[in-house]
């Protein structure tokens, strides 16, 4: 874990992690694909600046989803 390994990723990108191990197939698809009242921002990236600067060390989302696993999926 470190403050430099975390890093931004999508949704689809986070759905082919977990699913990497199963048959399932994930296919990526736009957003635009499906209807919605609200505008989707391209980027809704969250900035970690101000977690980092206080000291807080913040995992890869990688190394969460692995925790996870451990505490929850047994």
């Amino acid at each position: 874990m470190s403050n430099d390994a975390a890093e931004d990723t999508t949704w689809y990108d986070f759905a082919v992690e977990i699913l990497k191990d199963t048959d399932v197939e994930v296919k990526p698809v736009d957003s635009s694909q499906f209807p919605a009242k609200a505008k989707r921002p391209l980027n809704s990236t969250m900035s970690l600046a101000k977690a980092k600067a206080t000291g807080f060390v913040i995992p890869t989302w990688q190394d969460a989803l692995k925790e996870f696993y451990k505490q929850e999926v047994k």
